[in-house]
């Protein structure tokens, strides 16, 4: 630990964290949050994603970072494209040769 521990001091003294993104802001996305931007130099939590925004931003508060900032929402992904094309060939799963499932 004793190589990890100085990379990441070197890291921090030049000004270059590792961002760490992270999905889910449950109890354990809150604590290593936690530990992350306060106990660990060198790494910063750069992002986190969750299904209810308010509850990302609240882990943010608990560990002390005030200064987090929504991101504006980019536009759903979409099965056509400008054209009108679909992005991928359609093929059926018979002609293919997969199975498929019924219901």
């Amino acid at each position: 630990m004793i190589i990890v521990d100085r990379a990441l001091w070197k890291r921090e003294e030049e000004g270059k964290p590792i961002r760490v993104g992270m999905v889910g802001a449950g109890f354990m996305g809150q604590g290593l949050t936690n530990q992350i931007e306060n106990s660990v130099p060198g790494m910063r939590m750069a992002a986190i994603y969750n299904r209810k925004p308010e509850r990302a931003f609240g882990v943010y508060r608990y560990a002390g970072r005030e200064r987090s900032r929504p991101r504006a929402r980019r536009r759903r992904w979409t099965t056509r494209s400008a054209a009108g094309a679909r992005p991928w060939p359609r093929t059926s799963s018979r002609s293919a040769g997969r199975p498929r499932s019924t219901s």
